[in-house]
């Protein structure tokens, strides 16, 4: 079966047994190429998935920095002699693995035309804004003064930094800052400079720390839990496949892992990493 669509499947529609998308126009905005890219990551087990292929006439993923992924380039619009020959493809993209492509982009969208700022700009930018506003808002001084805001506050807070003049947004922030879990005053605190954003590493260690403390794991439990808890660092989660894989093979970490919870608590204590740890801090 083959659903052809003009903005009707690219978000919030899912079909787990999609194996192929194909991206017949030039997209412009990097999340919602994620979310077109994503209608084909998910799973599904009943018809044995394992990968899905995309064929992409406009080369966005090149426009997103997204080459280190397995896509197929199949030419499009604006070739013609002298066009050089698509590259074979490669090998199809494999499912579960994290999308790190946005996190590799250096710049954030601003305004209903999607404007690029460099996140560097952007951040220099905002601070100089905090800054310079800082004297005449009532509100940016209660935030510098440790003082707790009312939720009528921080509405007006959010829409006279989001308005025209500025496009400040805690989405956007977030990107800026690489701070997915952060919010709008820590942002505020943060331009003020009376607070030090964690990075998404030290939340990691944070949360780890006390669900290892939570949980009453023994010292090999904690430690062989650790060396897991580094390879969920760089890639944002740990699945079981990893235990087979260097470097956590090296280290036997798959029958070290049923020796110390045996075989379903090792998945069960995985899963629950993945959701308290990481799940958290995305």
């Amino acid at each position: 079966m083959v659903a052809v669509s003009v903005d009707m499947l690219t978000t919030g529609f899912d079909c787990r047994e999609v194996l192929h998308l194909v991206m017949c126009r030039k997209i412009f905005s990097p999340i919602l190429y994620q979310q077109m890219r994503g209608r084909g990551t998910r799973t599904a087990p009943h018809i044995g998935k394992q990968q899905f292929v995309i064929y992409d006439f406009f080369r966005n993923h090149q426009y997103f920095n997204d080459d280190g992924t397995d896509i197929t380039w199949t030419g499009g619009a604006g070739g013609g002699p002298g066009t050089p020959p698509p590259p074979q493809p490669r090998e199809l993209i494999e499912l579960g693995l994290k999308d790190e492509w946005l996190e590799a982009v250096t710049y954030v969208e601003v305004g209903p035309e999607g404007e690029r700022i460099d996140k560097k700009d952007y951040l220099t930018s905002w601070e100089q804004t905090i800054r310079q506003t800082l004297k005449d808002n009532p509100i940016l001084k209660k935030i510098r003064d440790g003082q707790t805001l009312s939720t009528d506050e921080e509405t007006t807070l959010a829409g006279e930094l989001n308005s025209p003049k500025f496009y400040f947004n805690e989405d956007n922030l977030r990107r800026a800052y690489r701070r997915p879990g952060g919010n709008l005053i820590d942002f505020i605190r943060a331009a003020l400079g009376g607070f030090k954003l964690k990075s998404r590493e030290d939340e990691l260690t944070e949360n780890f720390c006390a669900w290892l403390v939570a949980k009453q794991f023994s010292p090999l439990q904690a430690e062989y839990l650790t060396l897991l808890k580094h390879r969920g660092v760089v890639r944002g989660r740990v699945d079981q496949d990893d235990l087979f894989e260097p470097p956590l093979s090296i280290f036997d970490a798959a029958d070290k892992g049923i020796k110390l919870f045996g075989e379903q608590g090792l998945k069960d204590v995985i899963a629950e990493m993945n959701q308290t740890i990481f799940t958290t801090a995305a």
